[in-house]
């Protein structure tokens, strides 16, 4: 599940932060490649929101059949992490929520 290759990960913490299980899909916050992934019960894996810096992913959840996506801005100038939630039902179709 973890991408090796992956350069200038936030912290230097490359790994999953956070999972969620529905129906054979299971839903991930992927820390180190600032994405949202999912993997299907067949094993392929779709990325469903690409982040770049200052974004960072904390967690997921299923809701019905859509996704919430939580990351936050994470800049290291003592300020407080800024939220960003998403309401994700398709790739057409992602609104934030929280912003």
């Amino acid at each position: 599940m973890l991408d090796d290759k992956v350069k200038d990960a936030p912290l230097n913490r490359n790994q999953i932060f956070d999972a969620d299980y529905k129906n054979g899909k299971l839903l991930l916050a992927y820390w180190g490649k600032r994405s949202f992934e999912l993997i299907d019960e067949n094993g392929k894996q779709q990325t469903l929101l690409q982040h770049s810096e200052p974004f960072t992913p904390h967690w997921v959840a299923f809701w019905s059949s859509d996704k919430l996506l939580f990351s936050s801005r994470l800049v290291f100038d003592g300020s407080t992490p800024a939220p960003y939630l998403v309401l994700y039902k398709n790739e057409n179709d992602i609104k934030a929520v929280w912003d």
